[in-house]
């Protein structure tokens, strides 16, 4: 009977001890960001995009023409820093086009994104992959027409782009929320919802005043 009893007594410790641990592991994952489902990694206070920009992508093989970093922010201050990454007459352009694969569904493919992560040490919040078509006319609706199209094939030190850049940071920009994404549906994919997108940019707009930037190497 004084064995039960201990045996019994053993058994509850250590239910005990499994619930206590519980416990604790869930109100550690809820004291950190980056593990709690209520917060996504990510700070909500801007919003980070790989972009690649394409010749075509209803073409069968799509062909790199550029790769850019656009981050979007509005806390504190607001606004869109562009980085270029490369072009096609960069030195780099034939090392990272390389490491340009898309899926039949035209996103990009996993091994892609491991190379670029791995090689640049970032995590984007999400990636673009565009074609030219689209850059023209989302550059059209961004800028209320002032610029028609974006040359970016060859150079992107330009006056298109840092009309671009004037706009945003002049002028109020369009608010993407209104933009026809469904006619342009394949000239683009996203690896996130397009809403998630249009909210960090109409954040970015309602703020005053905003800033552009475009970093180049």
């Amino acid at each position: 009977m004084q064995k039960f009893l201990r045996i019994l007594i053993i058994i509850s410790l250590f239910i005990a001890c499994v619930l206590i641990g519980a416990q604790f592991a869930k109100a550690t994952l809820e004291q950190n960001p980056a593990f709690s489902g209520n917060n996504p990694p990510s700070q909500k206070e801007q919003l980070k995009l790989l972009v690649f920009v394409t010749d075509d992508l209803t073409k069968e093989k799509s062909e790199l023409i550029s790769l850019w970093a656009v981050n979007i922010y509005y806390q504190d201050s607001a606004g869109v820093m562009m980085i270029p990454i490369t072009t096609v007459n960069q030195e780099n352009y034939d090392r990272f086009s390389r490491s340009f694969y898309l899926t039949e569904d035209k996103t990009l493919h996993k091994r892609s994104l491991n190379y670029f992560q791995t090689n640049f040490k970032t995590r984007w919040d999400a990636v673009l992959v565009v074609d030219h078509l689209m850059v023209d006319e989302l550059v059209r609706w961004i800028s209320i027409g002032k610029v028609d199209s974006v040359s970016l094939e060859t150079n992107y030190e330009n006056e298109q782009v840092s009309e671009i850049c004037s706009v945003i940071s002049g002028s109020t920009p369009q608010d993407l929320n209104n933009f026809n994404w469904d006619y342009y549906q394949n000239h683009f994919t996203s690896s996130i919802p397009l809403e998630q997108i249009n909210l960090s940019w109409s954040n970015m707009v309602q703020k005053d005043p905003r800033f552009c930037e475009i970093i180049r190497n």
